[in-house]
């Protein structure tokens, strides 16, 4: 656990970058420090391994003050990864990956244990660890970033918009490969970002701050998405908050459509028969399987050109139901088996 106590960070012309800080980090959790240019967010995740100085307040971690100890000492007890991955240019992978290890003293069959079998955790190829840093992608360069960072199996590890000098495919892969890593891992990870859609999809809590080193909220995700502390927080998170709080939600948390227009076999079920509300009915075998969609009246059957499993995220049933020429989307399990019709009454009712 990491804990701010009154943080302030003020420079010698008397410019606060950080002011008060209150923040308490919890063991085992991603959290994103988010906010616009000037808002102290780099500042706060350098001074957590002294790389800034705080001028006032104390800094903790699992409850001893950091200035208790020795620099070198805590830096080499928490990985770090910057922007454009900051890799020593004349060393190979394999010898930046082993930097702080052989540092620590480890032996030679230790580390090169721990270097392929991290080479291989942020899924490089083995092939890859005799090569130096300007022969690789900008994607692979932050991959061994990450590597180097866990070397020594850090339990905290700061992360300063490790992903904002790659395209966005490649940020999206690289995101997906953290979370996965985190999810196996558990690591105390503090990530300073500028993209509030990267600190959503990331964090399991999110630090908004304002400029002048305020801290604005801190929350979930959704929380933060459904309750906005201010104004400022608001225009932050942006007037598509409603998107963004589907992409937090799957299939699970939507209800279904009340008595939709089903047939089974071509034989209509009393809903059915009863509903005039909809031209047309989704069509399923006795086994429930779903087969399409017809017009009422009709006899050609059309296929779905989307179908969402109860796993997916909402942000993409919305996109699949807007595809939808009847504006629902059908849910279908593992076998192929119907388990409901999702429109977009459906999701405002997994929002509200």
């Amino acid at each position: 656990m990491i804990t701010f106590e009154q943080v302030t960070k003020r420079y010698g012309d008397q410019t606060v970058a950080v002011d008060g800080l209150d923040l308490t980090i919890a063991s085992g959790e991603l959290t994103v420090l988010v906010g616009p240019s000037g808002c102290g967010k780099t500042t706060t995740l350098r001074m957590i391994n002294r790389l800034e100085p705080a001028s006032a307040g104390r800094i903790a971690i699992d409850d001893r003050a950091i200035d208790s100890l020795d620099a070198m000492t805590l830096r080499r007890g928490i990985g770090y990864v910057m922007q454009h991955s900051g890799l020593f240019p004349h060393r190979s992978v394999f010898d930046n990956i082993a930097t702080v290890p052989r540092l620590l003293g480890w032996k030679k069959p230790a580390v090169q244990e721990r270097v392929h079998r991290l080479i291989e955790t942020v899924g490089l190829s083995p092939s890859l660890a005799t090569r130096y840093p300007h022969q690789l992608s900008g994607g692979q360069q932050q991959r061994v970033g990450v590597a180097r960072a866990l070397a020594a199996d850090p339990p905290i590890l700061l992360m300063d918009e490790p992903f904002a000098a790659v395209d966005p495919i490649v940020r999206r892969r690289l995101q997906d490969e953290l979370l996965d890593l985190q999810a196996r891992l558990q690591k105390t990870i503090v990530f300073v970002t500028h993209d509030i859609d990267e600190a959503i999809r990331l964090g399991d809590r999110i630090a908004i701050f304002a400029v002048g080193g305020r801290l604005a909220q801190f929350d979930t995700p959704r929380n933060l998405l459904a309750a906005p502390a201010d104004d400022f927080v608001a225009d932050f998170l942006g007037r598509d908050r409603e998107l963004k709080r589907l992409a937090l939600l799957d299939v699970r948390q939507a209800p279904r459509m009340h008595a939709p227009p089903l047939v089974d076999n071509d034989r209509a079920v009393p809903e059915a028969k009863e509903s005039t509300v909809h031209d047309w009915v989704v069509v399923h075998d006795n086994a429930g399987r779903l087969l399409g969609w017809r017009h009422r009246g009709a006899s050609a059957l059309q296929p779905f050109t989307d179908t969402v499993s109860p796993t997916t995220a909402l942000d993409r049933v919305l996109a699949a139901a807007l595809r939808s020429p009847i504006g629902v989307v059908p849910v279908v399990d593992d076998d192929g088996c119907l388990d409901g019709l999702i429109g977009p009454a459906e999701l405002r009712k997994a929002l509200a």
